[in-house]
């Protein structure tokens, strides 16, 4: 019996041991229906609230895991395919869209990524975003019905994937979880900024510091002004587009359009790694690295191709141990492999890299990566290893991440035209008194 049931028997039993115009063979076995359904009423409650414990264990454990609220969303929406499935059954009107905001924090964690920082700017007035509505920080969404709006549009796996639930699954297929493999300085933990429109945004830059001193009892302090200037940072589109047959989308015996999203979202990080890397800030993202870098050199290294371990340890003691305590390694995918090779005079490499699957490898105690997009080593070359605190890095995300499709662009090729895009922009800021947060290796002339 369940526990209404047991409940039932339980209040007639009372009543009947209760009752005096029953004998008493009667009124003897209604008292032991009552402590029998007693003791089931007792194991009943007592089943319940371990399930209830076990259920809140298990929801704490996800929370301190993740970092999020462990409730699931009500309802799930349609995939990908299944939307651009129901855009074709109604004659392919218009558009077929898909308007993503990323949720850059909780995605970057589901990667493993934990040293980037995430900060949400908007007006006041919120824009509508097609496919969103009025949007809303996602890091503010309390409950599952907020939540469920971001669901419908980046779950892969309607049947099992949710958005509360930070499981590879999704994030397989997001801007984060491609940005995080192929761009160090996203890796190594800069601070990105969502905003929802593209104006301008102005961060405070620390030119000059404030400075602080003793002064003697009675006396006034001194005046030491900082002072402050502003880094801008504007929105740079990174798109692509190409054309799929529509034999391939109605023959293929893989859903396609996931297939292709994904595509477009590892070619815009692509894009996006190489100029976070070393963009020259004219009329694109302004890079960490290369010949416009605003990073201060920290050591000259001792040849134009080659490095040492002294040459390390100096850029390292170039940051000031404010910087160095968040500090952190990036090395060009060459100066990487010098490291690897680096020996002392007995022959044992100076670098162990870690034993953990997924974990950093560490340099003098701080975690270190590798960006491909970072320049070679060369004659006189800035940037193929750097060191600092690379929350200094500001990386601006504007609007949604747009994945859409057309069958009346190139209608009588029988082609589907896909395309894709991210609004973006780099820079170091507040730098503050030429001590640089990051600073990098200057290679020998």
């Amino acid at each position: 019996m369940d526990a209404k049931q047991t409940h039932e028997a339980y209040r007639r039993a009372v009543e009947q041991a209760r009752n005096d115009n029953l004998d008493v063979a009667s009124q003897t076995r209604a008292m032991e229906d009552v402590v029998k359904y007693r003791n089931a009423l007792d194991e009943i409650l007592l089943s319940d609230r371990e399930a209830k414990e076990d259920n809140e264990a298990r929801a704490n454990a996800e929370r301190i895991a993740w970092g999020v609220q462990a409730d699931a969303p009500q309802g799930n929406g349609p995939t990908v395919e299944e939307r651009y499935r129901t855009w074709c059954k109604a004659g392919s009107p218009g558009t077929f869209r898909i308007a993503v905001m990323p949720d850059m924090a909780a995605d970057l964690r589901a990667c493993g990524n934990d040293r980037c920082t995430v900060s949400y700017r908007h007006d006041q007035e919120r824009p509508i975003i097609e496919g969103i509505g009025d949007w809303t920080d996602f890091a503010e969404k309390p409950t599952a019905a907020d939540r469920q709006k971001r669901t419908s549009i980046l779950s892969t796996d309607a049947g099992t994937v949710y958005s509360s639930y930070l499981a590879p699954a999704r994030t397989q297929k997001s801007l984060a979880y491609h940005l995080n493999l192929l761009s160090g300085v996203i890796a190594s933990g800069c601070e990105i900024v969502q905003t929802p429109d593209m104006a301008p945004l102005y961060l405070p830059e620390l030119s000059t510091d404030a400075a602080s001193q003793k002064t003697a009892e009675g006396s006034p302090a001194t005046i030491t002004n900082p002072v402050l200037g502003r880094t801008e940072l504007d929105a740079y589109r990174y798109d692509l587009m190409f054309q799929v047959s529509t034999e391939m989308l109605q023959s293929s015996i893989i859903d396609m359009v996931p297939e292709l999203q994904n595509m477009s979202s590892r070619a815009i990080a692509t894009a996006l790694a190489t100029v976070y890397a070393q963009g020259d800030g004219s009329g694109h993202p302004l890079g960490i690295a290369g010949s416009t870098t605003t990073t201060i050199a920290g050591v000259t290294a001792s040849g134009a191709t080659s490095f040492t371990l002294g040459d390390l340890i100096t850029l390292y003691q170039s940051v000031i141990p404010a910087y160095q305590a968040n500090g952190a390694w990036l090395f060009s995918t060459d100066a990487f492999t010098l490291l690897m090779n680096l020996v002392n005079d007995d022959g044992t490499y100076y670098l162990m890299p870690s034993v953990s699957a997924g974990a950093a490898d560490h340099l003098l105690g701080k975690p270190m990566r590798v960006d491909g997009f970072l320049p070679a080593m060369a004659s006189t070359v800035k940037g193929p290893v750097l060191f600092g605190s690379w929350d200094a890095m500001k990386i601006r995300l504007c609007g949604p991440q747009v994945f859409e499709a057309s069958e009346e662009f190139a209608f009588s090729s029988f082609l589907t035209t896909f395309r894709g895009c991210v609004w973006t922009d780099s820079r170091l800021g507040l730098v503050g008194s030429g001590a640089g947060p990051i600073k990098h290796m200057l290679m020998k002339t």
